[in-house]
């Protein structure tokens, strides 16, 4: 587990990795024990290296997004956890087609869809989740 928190600090600030957080603090339904390693990457290239650096070392990996319909044990989640936050919200609309990144609300995705005049994302309006 060292040599992937030494791997993480080469390429991040360390107040992007917590050690030992409570997942109850990002989960919808406010549940969930201590997650070993709890990884905030600020871009598409630091997800990269957290997640080949988590192969490497042989600990397992889990992303999520803001935590909604998420039940996490008492006991935590063993391994390393990384949240796609505000960092990966993204939306935008090119023509017909639009584009959302993993971390963002889908709240947002379907009014940024309804401003284009683009239907298909109505039931999402009201769901507390992320796309990704």
């Amino acid at each position: 587990m060292q040599d992937l928190v030494n791997a993480i600090l080469a390429f991040s600030a360390p107040e992007q990795l917590l050690f030992d957080e409570p997942m109850a603090a990002h989960t919808t339904f406010r549940v969930g024990g201590p997650a070993d390693l709890f990884y905030l990457p600020r871009s598409a290239a630091e997800l990269k290296k957290a997640l080949q650096a988590a192969d490497s070392a042989g600990v397992p990996a889990l992303v999520i997004g803001n935590g909604s319909n998420l039940l996490v044990r008492d006991g935590g989640v063993h391994g390393l956890v990384i949240a796609l936050g505000e960092d990966f919200s993204t939306v935008r609309v090119e023509g017909t087609t639009l584009f959302a990144e993993a971390g963002a609300r889908l709240s947002r995705v379907a009014q940024t869809a309804q401003a284009a005049g683009l239907a298909g994302l109505e039931f999402a309006s009201g769901i507390p989740g992320t796309l990704g």
